[in-house]
């Protein structure tokens, strides 16, 4: 509900759902709560600075979790210093939700910017999992290129 009606809302609005955002917290509410505040931006771009604040650099691992996977679906349109200073924020952590999270996220971009991405993980040192998760569409995207390579050049 909250997701379908956000195009009307306005920042006092936005500011009453950030304190909701903690009542009930695991992975799957976290994750739908960034889906309302990346979408708010979507609608109103000028505003990121002032709802990613809310996140970046926060106490409560959770809302750090939404920092880091605020833009997942912005591809061109994605704040890539902001998408560095959140995942280098939490880069040591062991929480396997903020990691989940790095790996999701660089993924995401990895399909706007290959490059980028793996750039970003040669010269971080992520976690295994985080590296897996993050490099995982561009080996996928490799091996097809390779495989489609061979069986054409087999076809001659």
């Amino acid at each position: 509900m909250a997701l379908r009606s956000v195009r009307w809302w306005e920042p006092a609005d936005m500011e009453h759902l950030l304190t909701l955002v903690l009542e009930k917290v695991w992975w799957d509410s976290i994750d739908a709560w960034r889906k309302v505040f990346g979408e708010y931006i979507r609608l109103h771009p000028e505003q990121f600075d002032w709802v990613a604040q809310h996140f970046i650099g926060a106490e409560n691992f959770w809302l750090r979790r939404i920092a880091i996977t605020l833009q997942l679906s912005f591809y061109e349109k994605t704040n890539v210093a902001f998408l560095e200073e959140a995942i280098l924020a939490d880069i040591d952590t062991d929480e396997f939700f903020i990691q989940k999270a790095i790996g999701w996220a660089l993924r995401n971009y990895s399909k706007e910017n290959p490059e980028w991405v793996m750039t970003f993980v040669e010269e971080h040192e992520l976690t295994i999992f985080a590296q897996r998760e993050a490099l995982k569409k561009i080996k996928q995207n490799k091996m097809f290129h390779r495989k489609h390579t061979k069986s054409s050049t087999h076809d001659n």
